[in-house]
């Protein structure tokens, strides 16, 4: 009988284990919204970073180059609220030849928009730097030089 329960106890445990790492997670906004883009994701980069956008962040290099890359988006809107930033292998850049990094800023679940970088500098690959979504430069995006948009700016967020 000892042995009988022992075996039915260990089934048990056998039957909890087995169901419970088949489960996958719903896509996030940020996939369904780069698939809406045309890219097909590779895998998802690290965890996701948040953070609160504060007008400092607007003003300092890297960040105001993202967010100057989202195009049509307003970074003013989301002073004071959290970031979520989701980083995705992909290919379908319109810029980058292969695989590239792409990056996704999201508040309140759903998505602002994003930029890509290249993943690896190859001979059939000779994009470097930064790309908006839809394959342009910051220059291309603004359609002034880097000095003049820099200027710009920090004119319009350096408060």
């Amino acid at each position: 009988m000892k042995q009988l329960n022992m075996m039915l106890v260990f089934v048990f445990l056998i039957m909890l284990a087995g169901c419970g790492g088949d489960e996958k997670s719903e896509p996030s906004a940020a996939v369904h919204f780069l698939e809406s883009k045309g890219y097909s994701i590779i895998k998802q980069q690290d965890d996701v970073v948040r953070y609160v956008l504060n007008e400092e962040m607007l003003i300092r290099m890297p960040d105001m180059v993202q967010w100057g890359l989202l195009e049509g988006v307003d970074p003013a809107v989301y002073i004071g609220k959290t970031i979520e930033v989701e980083r995705y292998t992909a290919t379908g850049s319109l810029a980058i030849e292969g695989e590239a990094i792409i990056t996704v800023f999201l508040s309140d679940g759903k998505s602002i928009g994003g930029f890509e970088t290249v993943l690896v500098k190859s001979s059939n690959n000779d994009a470097e730097g930064m790309f908006s979504l839809d394959g342009k430069t910051l220059q291309e995006v603004s359609g002034k030089s880097f000095e003049a948009w820099q200027r710009d700016w920090l004119e319009r967020y350096g408060k």
